[in-house]
């Protein structure tokens, strides 16, 4: 009972932050390629986040990897596609991102499609995630 409940927090918290979009905030999130190829069932997406205003930023991580939200395309929009969760045994503390400073990550994608990244961003730490779409999209292939 308590691990459908547990379950039924962690689905319901994921989904009331994905229609969380601010284009406003001064972030950048760069995709390394535009392509990328499934090799024994996963594609390891790799980007930067990058920090372009003048104040400091909030990047949600867990332990030392950036969090991130999968949209895939479909039906000529951007869907919801896969979210992201941090285990409590790891730190989930904002990684603080100055003016200027970019952070690099990767997130595994294991099927063929058109993808957009999504990261959490915050101005402060004590803020709601601010989850920022990056502005291109990026194909995974067989």
């Amino acid at each position: 009972m308590r691990s459908s409940f547990a379950a039924a927090f962690v689905l319901v918290s994921i989904l009331a932050c994905d229609s969380i979009l601010d284009p406003s905030l001064p972030v950048e999130i760069r995709m390394s390629a535009s392509t990328y190829v499934l090799e024994d069932g996963t594609a390891s997406a790799e980007f930067t986040v990058r920090n372009a205003g003048d104040e400091t930023l909030y990047v949600q991580r867990c332990g030392g990897r950036i969090m991130t939200f999968l949209d895939r395309w479909q039906d000529d929009d951007w869907v919801h596609y896969r979210g992201d969760a941090c285990p409590a045994i790891y730190l989930s503390v904002p990684l603080e991102l100055g003016a200027g400073e970019e952070v690099e990550g990767s997130r595994g994608v294991h099927e063929p499609g058109r993808f957009r990244l999504r990261v959490g961003v915050s101005t402060t730490r004590e803020t709601p995630d601010e989850w920022t779409a990056a502005r291109e999209g990026f194909t995974v292939e067989r």
